[in-house]
C-alpha cells in the first residue's frame, strides 16, 4: 500500500501570520445549525488557513495564511447561545488548530460553562498534536468530545461517515458520545443544501468525490463555471456559498 506522509508538522503556538491571538478567531464560515458534520444539531465554524494543501481539498480558499473574518471569542460564544436546540458545536477548515489558543477559548466556554458537545477536524493526526507538548492544543484537546484527524487523500475516499478518507480517524475523546462509535464503519454520508430565493445554495457535509457532477446532471439545475473551475464541491470564498439556478422540474424539461 502507497505510504502517505503529512505535509506540514503542526506549529507550536499562535499563528501569527494569520493576526489571530487568544481572543479572537480568524473564520472563513459560519452556519447556525445542521445534522450532518457530527451527533445532533450543531453549529458549524469554518477556519481560515492551513499548512496541508491536500490534493482535492474541498475547501482550497480556506487554505490562504491571510485575515479573513476576524470574530472576538466572546461575540462567537453570544451567537452560539443564542441558537436554541444546539447539541454542540464542530469545527473545521481549514485548520483549527493553527488557531489553538483562541479555539481553545471558544471551547471553555462553549463546553465547559454551556455543556455543548465539542467536534474538531484536524488534518493532523492526535498523535502529531500529542507530541507538540503545546500547552493551546493540549487544551483544545481536553475540551473536544470528538476529533476527526488526519490529512484528506482522495484515493481513499469510500464514502466514510464523518471523513473524507479512510486513512482519517474518529477518535472520542471523552464519553459524552460513546454511544455513536457505529461512525467508525459506517460509509454512509449525510448532506444538507440549503437554497435561497436568489438561486444560491450551502452545501453542508462531506460530498462524494462525484457529488456536484452528479448534482449538476439534474433537470433543471446549472452550476456557473467559475464555481467548478475551483474544484467540484468547494464553496464561494467570498460568500461561503455556490452560485447555481433552479428551474422547476417538469414532463417539458425532464
Amino acid at each position: 500500500m502507497k505510504s502517505y506522509e503529512h505535509v506540514a508538522q503542526p506549529p507550536s503556538g499562535l499563528l501569527l501570520a494569520q493576526g489571530t491571538d487568544d481572543r479572537h478567531m480568524n473564520l472563513a464560515g459560519f452556519f447556525p445549525a445542521t445534522s450532518c458534520m457530527g451527533p445532533g444539531r450543531r453549529a458549524i465554524l469554518w477556519c481560515q488557513g492551513c499548512l496541508q494543501r491536500c490534493p482535492g481539498c474541498i475547501n482550497p480558499h480556506m487554505q490562504p495564511l491571510r485575515p479573513r473574518t476576524l470574530v472576538a471569542v466572546e461575540d462567537l460564544v453570544a451567537a452560539i447561545d443564542a441558537i436554541e436546540g444546539l447539541e454542540g458545536i464542530t469545527v473545521v477548515g481549514g485548520e483549527p488548530l493553527l488557531q489553538a489558543a483562541a479555539l481553545a477559548a471558544l471551547l471553555r466556554c462553549l463546553r465547559g460553562e454551556q455543556g455543548l458537545g465539542t467536534m474538531i477536524y484536524s488534518g493532523y493526526t492526535l498523535a502529531q498534536l500529542i507530541a507538540t507538548h503545546d500547552r493551546n492544543i493540549d487544551a483544545v484537546l481536553r475540551h473536544t468530545d470528538i476529533l476527526v484527524d488526519g490529512p484528506y487523500i482522495a484515493e481513499l475516499d469510500q464514502s466514510q461517515m464523518w471523513r473524507g478518507s479512510a486513512n482519517q480517524k474518529i477518535h472520542f475523546l471523552s464519553q459524552r458520545y460513546q454511544n455513536w462509535h457505529r461512525a467508525e464503519t459506517c460509509t454512509q454520508r449525510a448532506m444538507e443544501l440549503h437554497v435561497d430565493t436568489n438561486g444560491t445554495f450551502l452545501a453542508l457535509g462531506i460530498p462524494s468525490p462525484d457529488f456536484f457532477s452528479r448534482l449538476a446532471s439534474q433537470p433543471g439545475v446549472t452550476l456557473e463555471p467559475e464555481t467548478e473551475a475551483l474544484f467540484p464541491g468547494s464553496i464561494d470564498a467570498s460568500s461561503n456559498a455556490v452560485r447555481c439556478t433552479f428551474k422547476p422540474h417538469t414532463k417539458d424539461n425532464s
